[in-house]
């Protein structure tokens, strides 16, 4: 046993939350020693994280966004733990590449500007080591790597610190651990832990509705192909197309006048998909801090972590959340990227 694993050896540890940040965080607590249990109303079923695209795609998310250097420069370090995390955790990651349909010159401009190669080819541009997996196959990997029965399904009330470590009261049991990581999404907030009042209400929600399209068509998208407004995966039988960002929003429910909206968006994108037919359609609510960046790391609040709100980009950022949690957890030195992450960066004291 290495002395990282003989660190956290025997340690209790319970992860509020089975999106993709909880999930990963525990997979990597597990793989060091800790005895993991993962508690979540749902078990991750309406979660953002279930209801995402499972796009690691720095380039363009960075060149989308006109995030500018330093920020491109840490999606580029979140994407190059994907390898060896996908390795580890026994999760396919497809690297296809992706198309950009849309005005090539802006797009080309900021990619040059960050360093990330791309192509261009006649009236797209082609940016190549851009990857993807499949969402809900890589949720049941992560899971899978946790003991049998870790991830229960139960709502958290509240957390307690205490010197002798949290007390994590779920459906009126209370649970005794080490550690504690909050990664509640956007309800974060309804949990109670003392002393953490405000960093719940940093968090807002970003709702995302996103649909499934099938028949005529479809086979004409191959890869990930984004454009003004819109993004294409291909997906069994078909294709995925989304997703909208409304701030604000908290609910599930399906706008029938947003599905015909990204439905014709796709078939402007790509012509072939004007017959395709709205196979299904859902919502996810992403949780979003005021600077877009994840709450990852410790909190005022001894034994108590986050792993919170990394607004659209959840799965670009999971396994760098997860090294910045476990090394704040373990005392290890943390990641350069730790320091944006901080939670208490918003506080003025």
């Amino acid at each position: 046993m290495s002395d990282r694993r003989a660190r956290l050896a025997g340690i209790r540890i319970i992860v509020v939350g089975a999106g993709v940040l909880g999930l990963a965080t525990a997979e990597a607590l597990v793989r060091r020693g800790a005895v993991v249990q993962v508690i979540d109303p749902d078990l991750g079923a309406g979660n953002a994280s279930a209801a995402a695209a499972g796009m690691i795609a720095p380039a363009m998310e960075a060149a989308l966004e006109d995030c500018g250097v330093e920020r491109a420069a840490l999606y580029r370090s979140a994407a190059a733990q994907w390898p060896a995390f996908a390795q580890g955790a026994e999760i396919d990651l497809l690297v296809e590449g992706a198309d950009w349909l849309g005005p090539c010159d802006p797009l080309a401009a900021r990619l040059q500007a960050y360093g990330f190669p791309f192509e261009r080819k006649d009236d797209r541009l082609h940016i190549p080591g851009e990857a993807r997996v499949v969402v809900g196959a890589a949720l049941a990997r992560l899971a899978a790597a946790l003991a049998e029965g870790a991830v229960i399904a139960g709502r958290v009330e509240r957390i307690d610190a205490g010197s002798s470590g949290p007390v994590v009261t779920a459906g009126g049991e209370r649970l005794e651990a080490d550690a504690v990581v909050l990664a509640a999404g956007w309800s974060a907030g309804a949990v109670r832990v003392e002393g953490l009042e405000g960093l719940g209400r940093l968090v807002t929600p970003v709702k995302g509705q996103i649909i499934a399209l099938d028949g005529e068509g479809t086979a004409a998208v191959q890869r990930m192909t984004r454009g003004p407004g819109v993004y294409l995966l291909p997906c069994p039988g078909g294709v995925i197309a989304g997703a909208t960002m409304e701030p604000g929003r908290q609910d599930l429910e399906v706008d029938p006048a947003v599905v015909e909206q990204l439905r014709a968006a796709a078939a402007a994108l790509v012509p072939a998909l004007e017959g395709a037919t709205v196979q299904r359609a859902w919502a996810g609510v992403r949780g979003a801090a005021p600077d877009g960046l994840p709450l990852a790391g410790a909190t005022r609040a001894p034994g108590v972590f986050s792993a919170l709100a990394p607004r659209r980009n959840g799965w670009l950022l999971a396994p760098l959340v997860a090294d910045v949690v476990v090394a704040a957890i373990t005392g290890e030195a943390s990641p350069p990227e730790a320091e944006a992450f901080r939670p208490d960066r918003f506080d003025p004291a």
